[in-house]
Order: structure tokens, then sequence, then C-alpha cells
């Protein structure tokens, strides 16, 4: 929220909130650098320097992907961005490994796709008081 914040994003709420995150142990994953990212590329002047000095701290927290990739870009130039990048996977290759599985626990969705009609949350027409499709 503190990224897409308008006419400015709230760069101050955005760094406290990062450093609530780390007194609590909390490592910053790709979700979270991208937010910080584009807080630093919506920032006029934006904040290229600081959006730096972010990616090279979190980088081995958070994966590279291409959306961290892209953001990196609109914070520092294209150019930059492929520097650092390249310094990264030299640097600190775990950020090229995929994330870690999630392990499903008994009882939990696969969360897989169902097909267009299909719902989540069972047939609608069984029980429940809706319309039965029956006529007076």
């Amino acid at each position: 929220a503190c990224a897409n914040a308008r006419p400015a994003p709230r760069f101050a709420d955005a760094m406290g909130l990062l450093d609530r995150m780390l007194e609590a142990d909390l490592a910053p994953d790709e979700y979270t650098l991208v937010a910080l990212l584009k807080c630093c590329s919506n920032t006029r002047p934006k904040a290229s320097a600081i959006a730096e000095k972010l990616f090279a701290e979190f980088i081995g927290s958070a994966r590279l992907n291409e959306h961290v990739r892209k953001q990196l870009e609109f914070a520092v130039s294209r150019d930059r961005a492929s520097l650092l990048c390249k310094w990264a996977a030299s640097e600190r290759p775990d950020c090229l490994l995929p994330p870690p599985r999630r392990v499903q626990r008994r009882g939990e969705s696969d969360g897989s796709y169902r097909g267009r009609g299909e719902s989540n949350r069972g047939d609608r027409n069984r029980g429940g008081g809706g319309h039965s499709g029956a006529t007076r």
C-alpha cells in the first residue's frame, strides 16, 4: 500500500515497516523487495541509491525473479539493473534458486484449478436455501 500511495509513495512508512520486520527477525522476500523498489522508483526524485542498497542487502533472502528485475530497472537504469543482477548471480547464487516448495498439510486444499463453471465451494445447487430450480 505504501508503494502505491498517490500523489507520492509513503516512503518513510515503507522504510518503517521494513525496520519493524527486521526487528522481528523477518527476512524480506521478493514481494517485500518489489514493494520497496517500487517506493524508490515512485519517489520524486527517484531514490536510486537507496534502491541499490536495498537490492544488495536483501537479494540473498529474496529470489531474483522477473518482478524484482523489472522493478529494479524502474528504480535504477536498465544498464545499472543489469550490472546489479549479474553481481547478485555471481556473489549470491542462492538468489537464483527456485523458491522452496510449500508442503501441503492434510486437509488443506491443493488450490488446483477446477475449470470453468466449477467452484471451489462445491455445487451451488446443493442445500443452503438457494433457488432449487422448482417452479410453483
